[in-house]
């Protein structure tokens, strides 16, 4: 905007506002996530490392989205001794006490083919005498010196007491929650795997800290992301709460794959949706929020994903199944990313396998990852 001659700016409040947003902003565009996971994983070996750190120092949202990532990569670096040796040791040194094993197994499982005909030349026979017992005439009552000829070859017969066939033991039954894990087996693969992966990340869980659940100055309402990272495909319409003493918002719907913006507004403090024209189609995607207060502006980078079909296909899968077999719907919502839905599973589980280890187990996973998730709102 132009200024009259009395050196007064003409400018409203909110030009003024968005030219000195506009005019704090960093030069260069934003790291993708891949740069991110390089400086945050490979720090100064990381390409074009000088470049990146320089936008990475002038722009705050990189800055946070660096520093999340490199708590990532702490949260899921190995143990100790694995560590060192993959930084320490070369590869080939690594696979050595591998291969060395692997050639002493040979050598035992070929010693072992050899043994028996080595055994079977070497053992004693037996005399042809006690093969079998012959039939004896029977001696008179005085004579009882022949007598215990017949009782050495029975005892010679008789089995030993270890080839006496054993009771039978009964197994032990598996709780219930544990039958209705087995139970995947029957199922698609992909219940099986969604097991498997929850089960990971309960081992996972166990050998890490969790940070502290952070408070989200964000909540939205539809649809619902801080419990949810994927959305069904009918989604058009991005809502939350008015946030405090906000006088204004600035909103940008980018799809990840190429960065292209796919929607953008300005709106005013009244204004707290955002509207698409179409559904989104299935792919991946970033809502950039920014809310404008005095002096002051939070920022929020909030990433989710549209379902597609396959996985359109898990989540009935899951919602059918849910009374009947809750723990293995909490799995599929898991792997979904439908976290509200997996919570409201696990209630249904406690209440159908009650005291059960396994299902608190699974509940501390699925809290901690909306933990995690709540850490991307409070930037």
């Amino acid at each position: 905007m132009r200024q009259g001659q009395s050196g007064t700016d003409a400018r409203t409040p909110l030009e003024r506002r968005l030219g000195h947003h506009l005019s704090a902003q960093p030069s260069g565009e934003c790291l993708s996530l891949e740069q991110l996971t390089a400086l945050a994983r490979l720090g100064r070996r990381a390409p074009e490392y000088r470049e990146l750190m320089h936008h990475v120092i002038t722009c705050p949202a990189c800055r946070q989205a660096l520093l999340q990532a490199r708590a990532l990569v702490r949260a899921q670096r190995p143990r100790t001794l694995i560590w060192l040796q993959e930084v320490l040791l070369p590869r080939p040194l690594v696979w050595m006490p591998a291969l060395g094993a692997l050639v002493i197994v040979a050598l035992l499982v070929w010693y072992g083919r050899g043994t028996p005909s080595q055994v079977a030349s070497v053992a004693p026979r037996e005399p042809a005498t006690t093969a079998a017992p012959m039939q004896e005439v029977p001696t008179p009552p005085a004579k009882r010196s022949s007598q215990p000829t017949p009782q050495l070859a029975q005892e010679r017969v008789k089995p030993p007491a270890s080839a006496a066939p054993q009771p039978s033991r009964e197994t032990p039954q598996l709780p219930a929650s544990q039958r209705e894990l087995q139970a995947a087996r029957q199922y698609a693969a992909f219940v099986q795997q969604a097991v498997r992966l929850l089960q990971q990340a309960t081992a996972a869980l166990e050998m890490r800290t969790m940070p502290r659940p952070a408070i989200p100055w964000l909540s939205f309402v539809e649809p619902d992301l801080l419990n949810n990272a994927a959305l069904e495909p009918n989604t058009r319409r991005f809502r939350w709460q008015p946030v405090p003493d906000a006088e204004g918002y600035e909103v940008k719907l980018i799809r990840a794959s190429d960065g292209a913006t796919l929607a953008a507004a300005t709106l005013e403090a009244a204004q707290t949706e955002l509207v698409l024209e179409a559904p989104l189609p299935a792919g991946s995607y970033e809502l950039h929020l920014i809310a404008f207060q005095g002096l002051r502006q939070q920022t929020a980078h909030v990433r989710f994903y549209v379902l597609n079909a396959e996985q359109l296909q898990q989540l009935q899968w899951a919602r059918h199944h849910a009374q009947d077999k809750p723990l293995l719907s909490t799995a599929v919502f898991y792997q979904i990313d439908r976290y509200k839905e997996a919570l409201e599973c696990l209630e249904r589980a406690a209440q159908k396998y009650p005291n059960d280890a396994q299902v608190e187990k699974w509940r501390a996973v699925v809290q901690a990852r909306l933990r995690l998730r709540a850490s991307e709102f409070a930037l």
